[in-house]
């Protein structure tokens, strides 16, 4: 069986990560506990505006039921898929209390206030596409889904199921659109809407996908007709994925461990026998830097990449403000036209060229100039300095 979860788990990590998933094995949830928080907050302010008979919530009523929110994730931990989890740094908790009521202020307000709608729901189905209990030793797939909702389309006459995944990351959008994770759910939707939507599921004629950029607030979405053969490819798609999923060995009720760089960000390394991060503190020190640094330059230009396009607000957490200062187009003519006239001996000129000259200026004008030579004008200079991973 694979979830949507889990099926990230497979990627980052190795299957034996899947065992301690499985089993409720304590995990370093650091990474996550941001996302978690967010979820958490906007779950609950959800659940109060259904309770208050679908009305948004005013500023003061959000802050109060976020504050709470907070406080249980701080004192308590939340219970999740059945197990305990411990609770969470404040400032973490904050973090997420702030990105969830930044959102849904920009909202107005005007967040799960829908009687249709429907947060963190626990789905899953069998191999025959069939609803399951999300404990039942039949399912293939599962997921708990961030956002249910119906809407009605006048021009059609027909229902739009859309299935919304919340995301803190910075570069989240099309990518996770697209992925295998968001589709499986939208099956999980469908094969569900005869049980979550009896009234109106005959009527469904569009199923959305929906990515929601906490952070940046853009919205990212694909739709299918409900007949749409690519549906049926996405099906076929989880059932292979499913069935190629790495099992438990008969004898050793294990999955197969794969210890090295992976063992870096996985979150149950604390618990693994076979993890690639010896108990010995300094050569665990040692190893942890090697596989933490060959991970992040693994990282750097797959970032890099999905972050091209993002504009970060300075005093994001993570992120620094920097100012960075360039050449006015016209600073040469400025500067001659300023300091020439006043002093023009040979002495005076050459201190003032010293002064504009740099390295890349003056290869270019040893390349435009063939009468300098690199030797008359530049010098090498032997010096040391730290290198990372030396």
């Amino acid at each position: 069986m694979l979830s949507s979860s889990s099926l990230s788990l497979l990627e980052q990590t190795c299957p034996r990560a899947l065992d301690f998933m499985e089993d409720g094995a304590p995990r370093d949830s650091s990474v996550f506990d941001v996302g978690t928080a967010a979820h958490y907050v906007m779950e609950s302010i959800q659940r109060e505006s259904v309770r208050l008979g679908c009305v948004p919530l005013s500023e003061e009523q959000r802050t109060i039921v976020s504050a709470k929110a907070v406080s249980a994730l701080t004192l308590k931990g939340r219970e999740f898929r059945g197990n305990h989890e411990p609770p969470m740094p404040l400032a973490s908790a904050l973090e997420g209390q702030r990105i969830a009521l930044s959102y849904i202020r920009r909202q107005h307000g005007r967040f799960g206030i829908s009687p249709v709608a429907m947060s963190e729901r626990e789905l899953s189905f069998d191999a025959n596409f069939q609803p399951c209990s999300p404990r039942s030793p039949n399912r293939i797939w599962s997921a708990i889904l961030d956002n249910l909702e119906m809407a009605y389309n006048e021009d059609t006459g027909q229902y739009v199921l859309t299935v919304c995944d919340y995301k803190t990351a910075w570069p989240a959008g099309q990518k996770e659109v697209e992925s295998l994770q968001l589709k499986g759910q939208a099956v999980l939707a469908l094969t569900h809407a005869h049980i979550l939507w009896p009234e109106s599921y005959e009527d469904i004629g569009v199923v959305k996908r929906k990515i929601v950029n906490l952070r940046t607030t853009k919205e990212t979405s694909a739709e299918n007709y409900t007949d749409d053969p690519e549906l049926n490819d996405w099906k076929e798609t989880i059932k292979s994925v499913s069935m190629a999923a790495p099992r438990r060995d008969k004898k050793t009720n294990q999955r197969p461990s794969s210890p090295g760089l992976c063992c870096a960000r996985c979150p149950y390394r604390s618990v693994c026998e076979d993890s690639a991060l010896p108990d010995d503190e300094e050569q665990s020190l040692s190893t942890r830097y090697r596989l933490h640094l060959a991970e992040a330059k693994r990282l750097e230009k797959i970032l890099k990449a999905q972050l091209k396009d993002v504009t970060v607000p300075p005093g994001e957490p993570g992120y620094r403000e920097t100012v960075k200062t360039e050449v006015l187009p016209d600073a040469g003519n400025t500067v001659l036209d300023t300091l020439l006239p006043q002093y023009s001996d040979d002495g005076d000129l050459a201190k003032i060229l010293t002064a504009l000259v740099s390295v890349s200026g003056l290869q270019s004008l040893v390349k435009t100039f063939p009468t300098l030579t690199p030797e008359s004008v530049l010098q090498e200079v032997t010096s040391s300095r730290w290198e990372s991973g030396e």
